[in-house]
């Protein structure tokens, strides 16, 4: 499992940290660890973490760090109240979803992170390994 900082300006420096700690000490190289991080495509990419932190002005938990890999049981860390609903927002604040935990797998899907995160950040990236069409990036929300 690979997690990816949301809200961060210290995104790189996140990444190599979780590299050290996680990946490092089961033997993966930092190479394979990279190629492995931005390779965007589809196949065998489920929802397998959520970091979130409680809002009780709000009444919700907001993401911050999702984790995405092979299918295995939903972990969780930060202080999010498991009965309140989950938000997750672009990056742009153009869309904000809203779930109750039990349904943010079928939401929050790696090809929904891609559209929304990756291909906004970084479409020529996009372009070169998939066809996800950026310029259509709210279409499947």
């Amino acid at each position: 499992m690979f997690v990816i900082q949301l809200f961060s300006v210290h995104c790189c420096q996140y990444q190599y940290e979780s590299y050290t700690l996680e990946a490092k000490e089961k033997g993966v190289a930092l190479g394979d660890y990279i190629s492995h991080l931005t390779d965007y495509s589809v196949e065998q990419k489920s929802l397998n973490y959520i970091w979130a932190r409680d809002n009780s002005s709000a009444c919700v938990n907001v993401i911050h760090r999702v984790g995405f890999g092979p299918p295995s049981k939903l972990r969780m860390g930060g202080d999010a109240i498991l009965d309140r609903p989950f938000v997750i927002v672009t990056p742009d604040w153009e869309l904000v979803q809203i779930h109750e935990l039990k349904m943010m797998h079928v939401y929050l899907t790696f090809d929904w992170f891609k559209r929304n995160y990756i291909c906004k950040d970084h479409p020529g990236e996009c372009r070169r390994n998939s066809s996800v069409d950026v310029s259509d990036s709210d279409s499947s929300n």
